[in-house]
């Protein structure tokens, strides 16, 4: 594997792993930053638990090296985020305080100008009394289920995503990763996201309690290359009686169908506005490692894709899709049972 020159412009890159590493992350022996590959001779830092303020702080003093990533770290731009300017620090601890000091006193002034006590009317049994009401009938229905999100490692996963499957009953969970979901039907599944992690659904039992919920993480490992660097100029004034401008052209994409998909059979690829041409088509497992890979070409007027599973067993697997003449890539999960 070969190493690529990075350059960084402004606040903006984009982070790719165009051959991923095959190796396993786990047989690995730690080292200081991450661990030591015997393949290649190397440390491989780990950036799954890294902010996108830390891996941009990374590239810009290492330049280029071999890591561990979550799959959502990748094929987006990630940009630093601007430092407040130091004289605002200044000016808002000096006029904030004494804005709410004028109003404070500009609320004691007002309380003057009315009567210490209000004269009501001694009958007061004909005036009208307003009960409110709902209009939306209260549901009791169902258990209240409760527990913790994390992951495999038995760290918490926070602000987790938690509802009931097939409905919009949903609710987010805390810092620590626990929920409490109300009105839960027996026999229903719980369904759980994170970003970074796995969508899964859990059964409902007897127990409803204290339930520790696990994510599997999505990631691939491999050496990064940066690919975009971009950096936004101002937008010119534009006149009222200019035309308006062309609608942005719609971005490249693939989805898997069905999924999920019989373990062993065909991955039928639907790509959708694919520049014309040859691609690769890989389906790798969540540690990275290449499991089967095909060809596959693209027209306008067809842009379906098929993938043969024989041989690979039941799981989550990552399919990306790689236009051989620009290197671009896509990516989807699929899921074989």
């Amino acid at each position: 594997m070969s190493y690529f020159q990075i350059h960084l412009m402004g606040r903006r890159l984009n982070l790719q792993i165009p051959e991923p590493c095959s190796e396993n992350w786990d047989a690995m022996r730690p080292d200081a930053g991450g661990r030591h590959c015997a393949s290649c001779a190397r440390t491989i830092a780990d950036f799954t638990q890294m902010s996108d303020a830390r891996l941009l702080a990374f590239v810009r003093e290492h330049g280029h090296a071999c890591g561990r990533f979550r799959a959502d770290q990748l094929d987006r731009d990630v940009v630093l985020p601007r430092r407040a300017l130091p004289g605002l620090r200044a000016f808002f601890t000096i006029t904030i305080p004494a804005f709410l000091l004028s109003l404070k006193a500009g609320a004691q002034n007002a309380a003057t100008a009315f009567p210490a006590s209000i004269q009501l009317p001694h009958d007061t049994k004909d005036l009208p009394v307003d009960v409110p009401r709902s209009d939306t009938p209260r549901s009791d229905t169902g258990r209240t289920v409760t527990g913790q999100v994390t992951d495999s490692s038995g760290n918490v996963v926070p602000f987790a995503t938690v509802g009931i499957w097939g409905t919009k009953t949903m609710v987010s969970a805390d810092v620590e990763g626990r929920f409490s979901l109300k009105h839960v039907p027996a026999g229903a599944l719980i369904s759980v996201s994170a970003t970074g992690y796995n969508a899964t659904q859990f059964p409902v039992g007897a127990q409803v309690n204290g339930l520790q919920l696990v994510l599997s993480m999505r990631e691939m490992m491999g050496e990064y290359i940066v690919v975009r660097s971009v950096r936004k100029k101002p937008r010119p004034f534009k006149s009222l009686f200019q035309p308006k401008a062309a609608p942005a052209p719609i971005p490249p994409s693939v989805s898997i169908y069905p999924n999920p998909v019989a373990a062993g059979s065909d991955l039928h690829i639907q790509g959708r506005h694919l520049e014309p041409g040859a691609y690769h088509i890989e389906l790798y497992n969540l540690a990275g490692q290449l499991l089967a890979k095909g060809t596959a070409s693209c027209s306008a007027k067809s842009e379906r894709m098929t993938l043969t599973t024989a041989g690979v067993p039941a799981g989550n697997y990552l399919v990306r899709v790689v236009n051989e003449k620009t290197g671009k890539a896509l990516s989807a999960q699929a899921v074989l049972r």
